[in-house]
């Protein structure tokens, strides 16, 4: 096969193929209701770095006033990002009965 035939079949695949999946995807429109009450808390190095850690795998917890978990993360060094954390705290949803947040 000549190189010049080979890179025609190669441009008629591409663009078939191209061609193929931009009719197949179908993108969702953006969201923009509301989500909740969750809501995320990032803690800067400075936060992190400030915080008594005493043992090798430290974490934070986020709590209510009653005591119910609402969200951790771990603090372990291999867990960071430059020194930095988040936490995603559940916030309580109003379709339920049960406090889940």
């Amino acid at each position: 096969m000549s190189r010049k035939l080979f890179y025609i079949i190669s441009i008629c695949l591409l663009s078939f193929f191209q061609k193929a999946s931009a009719e197949d995807c179908v993108l969702p429109e953006q969201y923009t209701g509301n989500t909740g009450s969750n809501m995320t808390v990032f803690l800067t190095s400075g936060v992190v770095s400030s915080l008594p850690v005493t043992s090798v795998s430290p974490y934070v917890v986020a709590l209510t006033n009653s005591g119910l978990v609402v969200g951790s993360a771990s603090l372990a060094s291999e867990d960071l990002i430059n020194g930095q954390q988040s936490i995603a705290i559940w916030g309580d949803d109003t379709q339920t009965p049960e406090i889940d947040g």
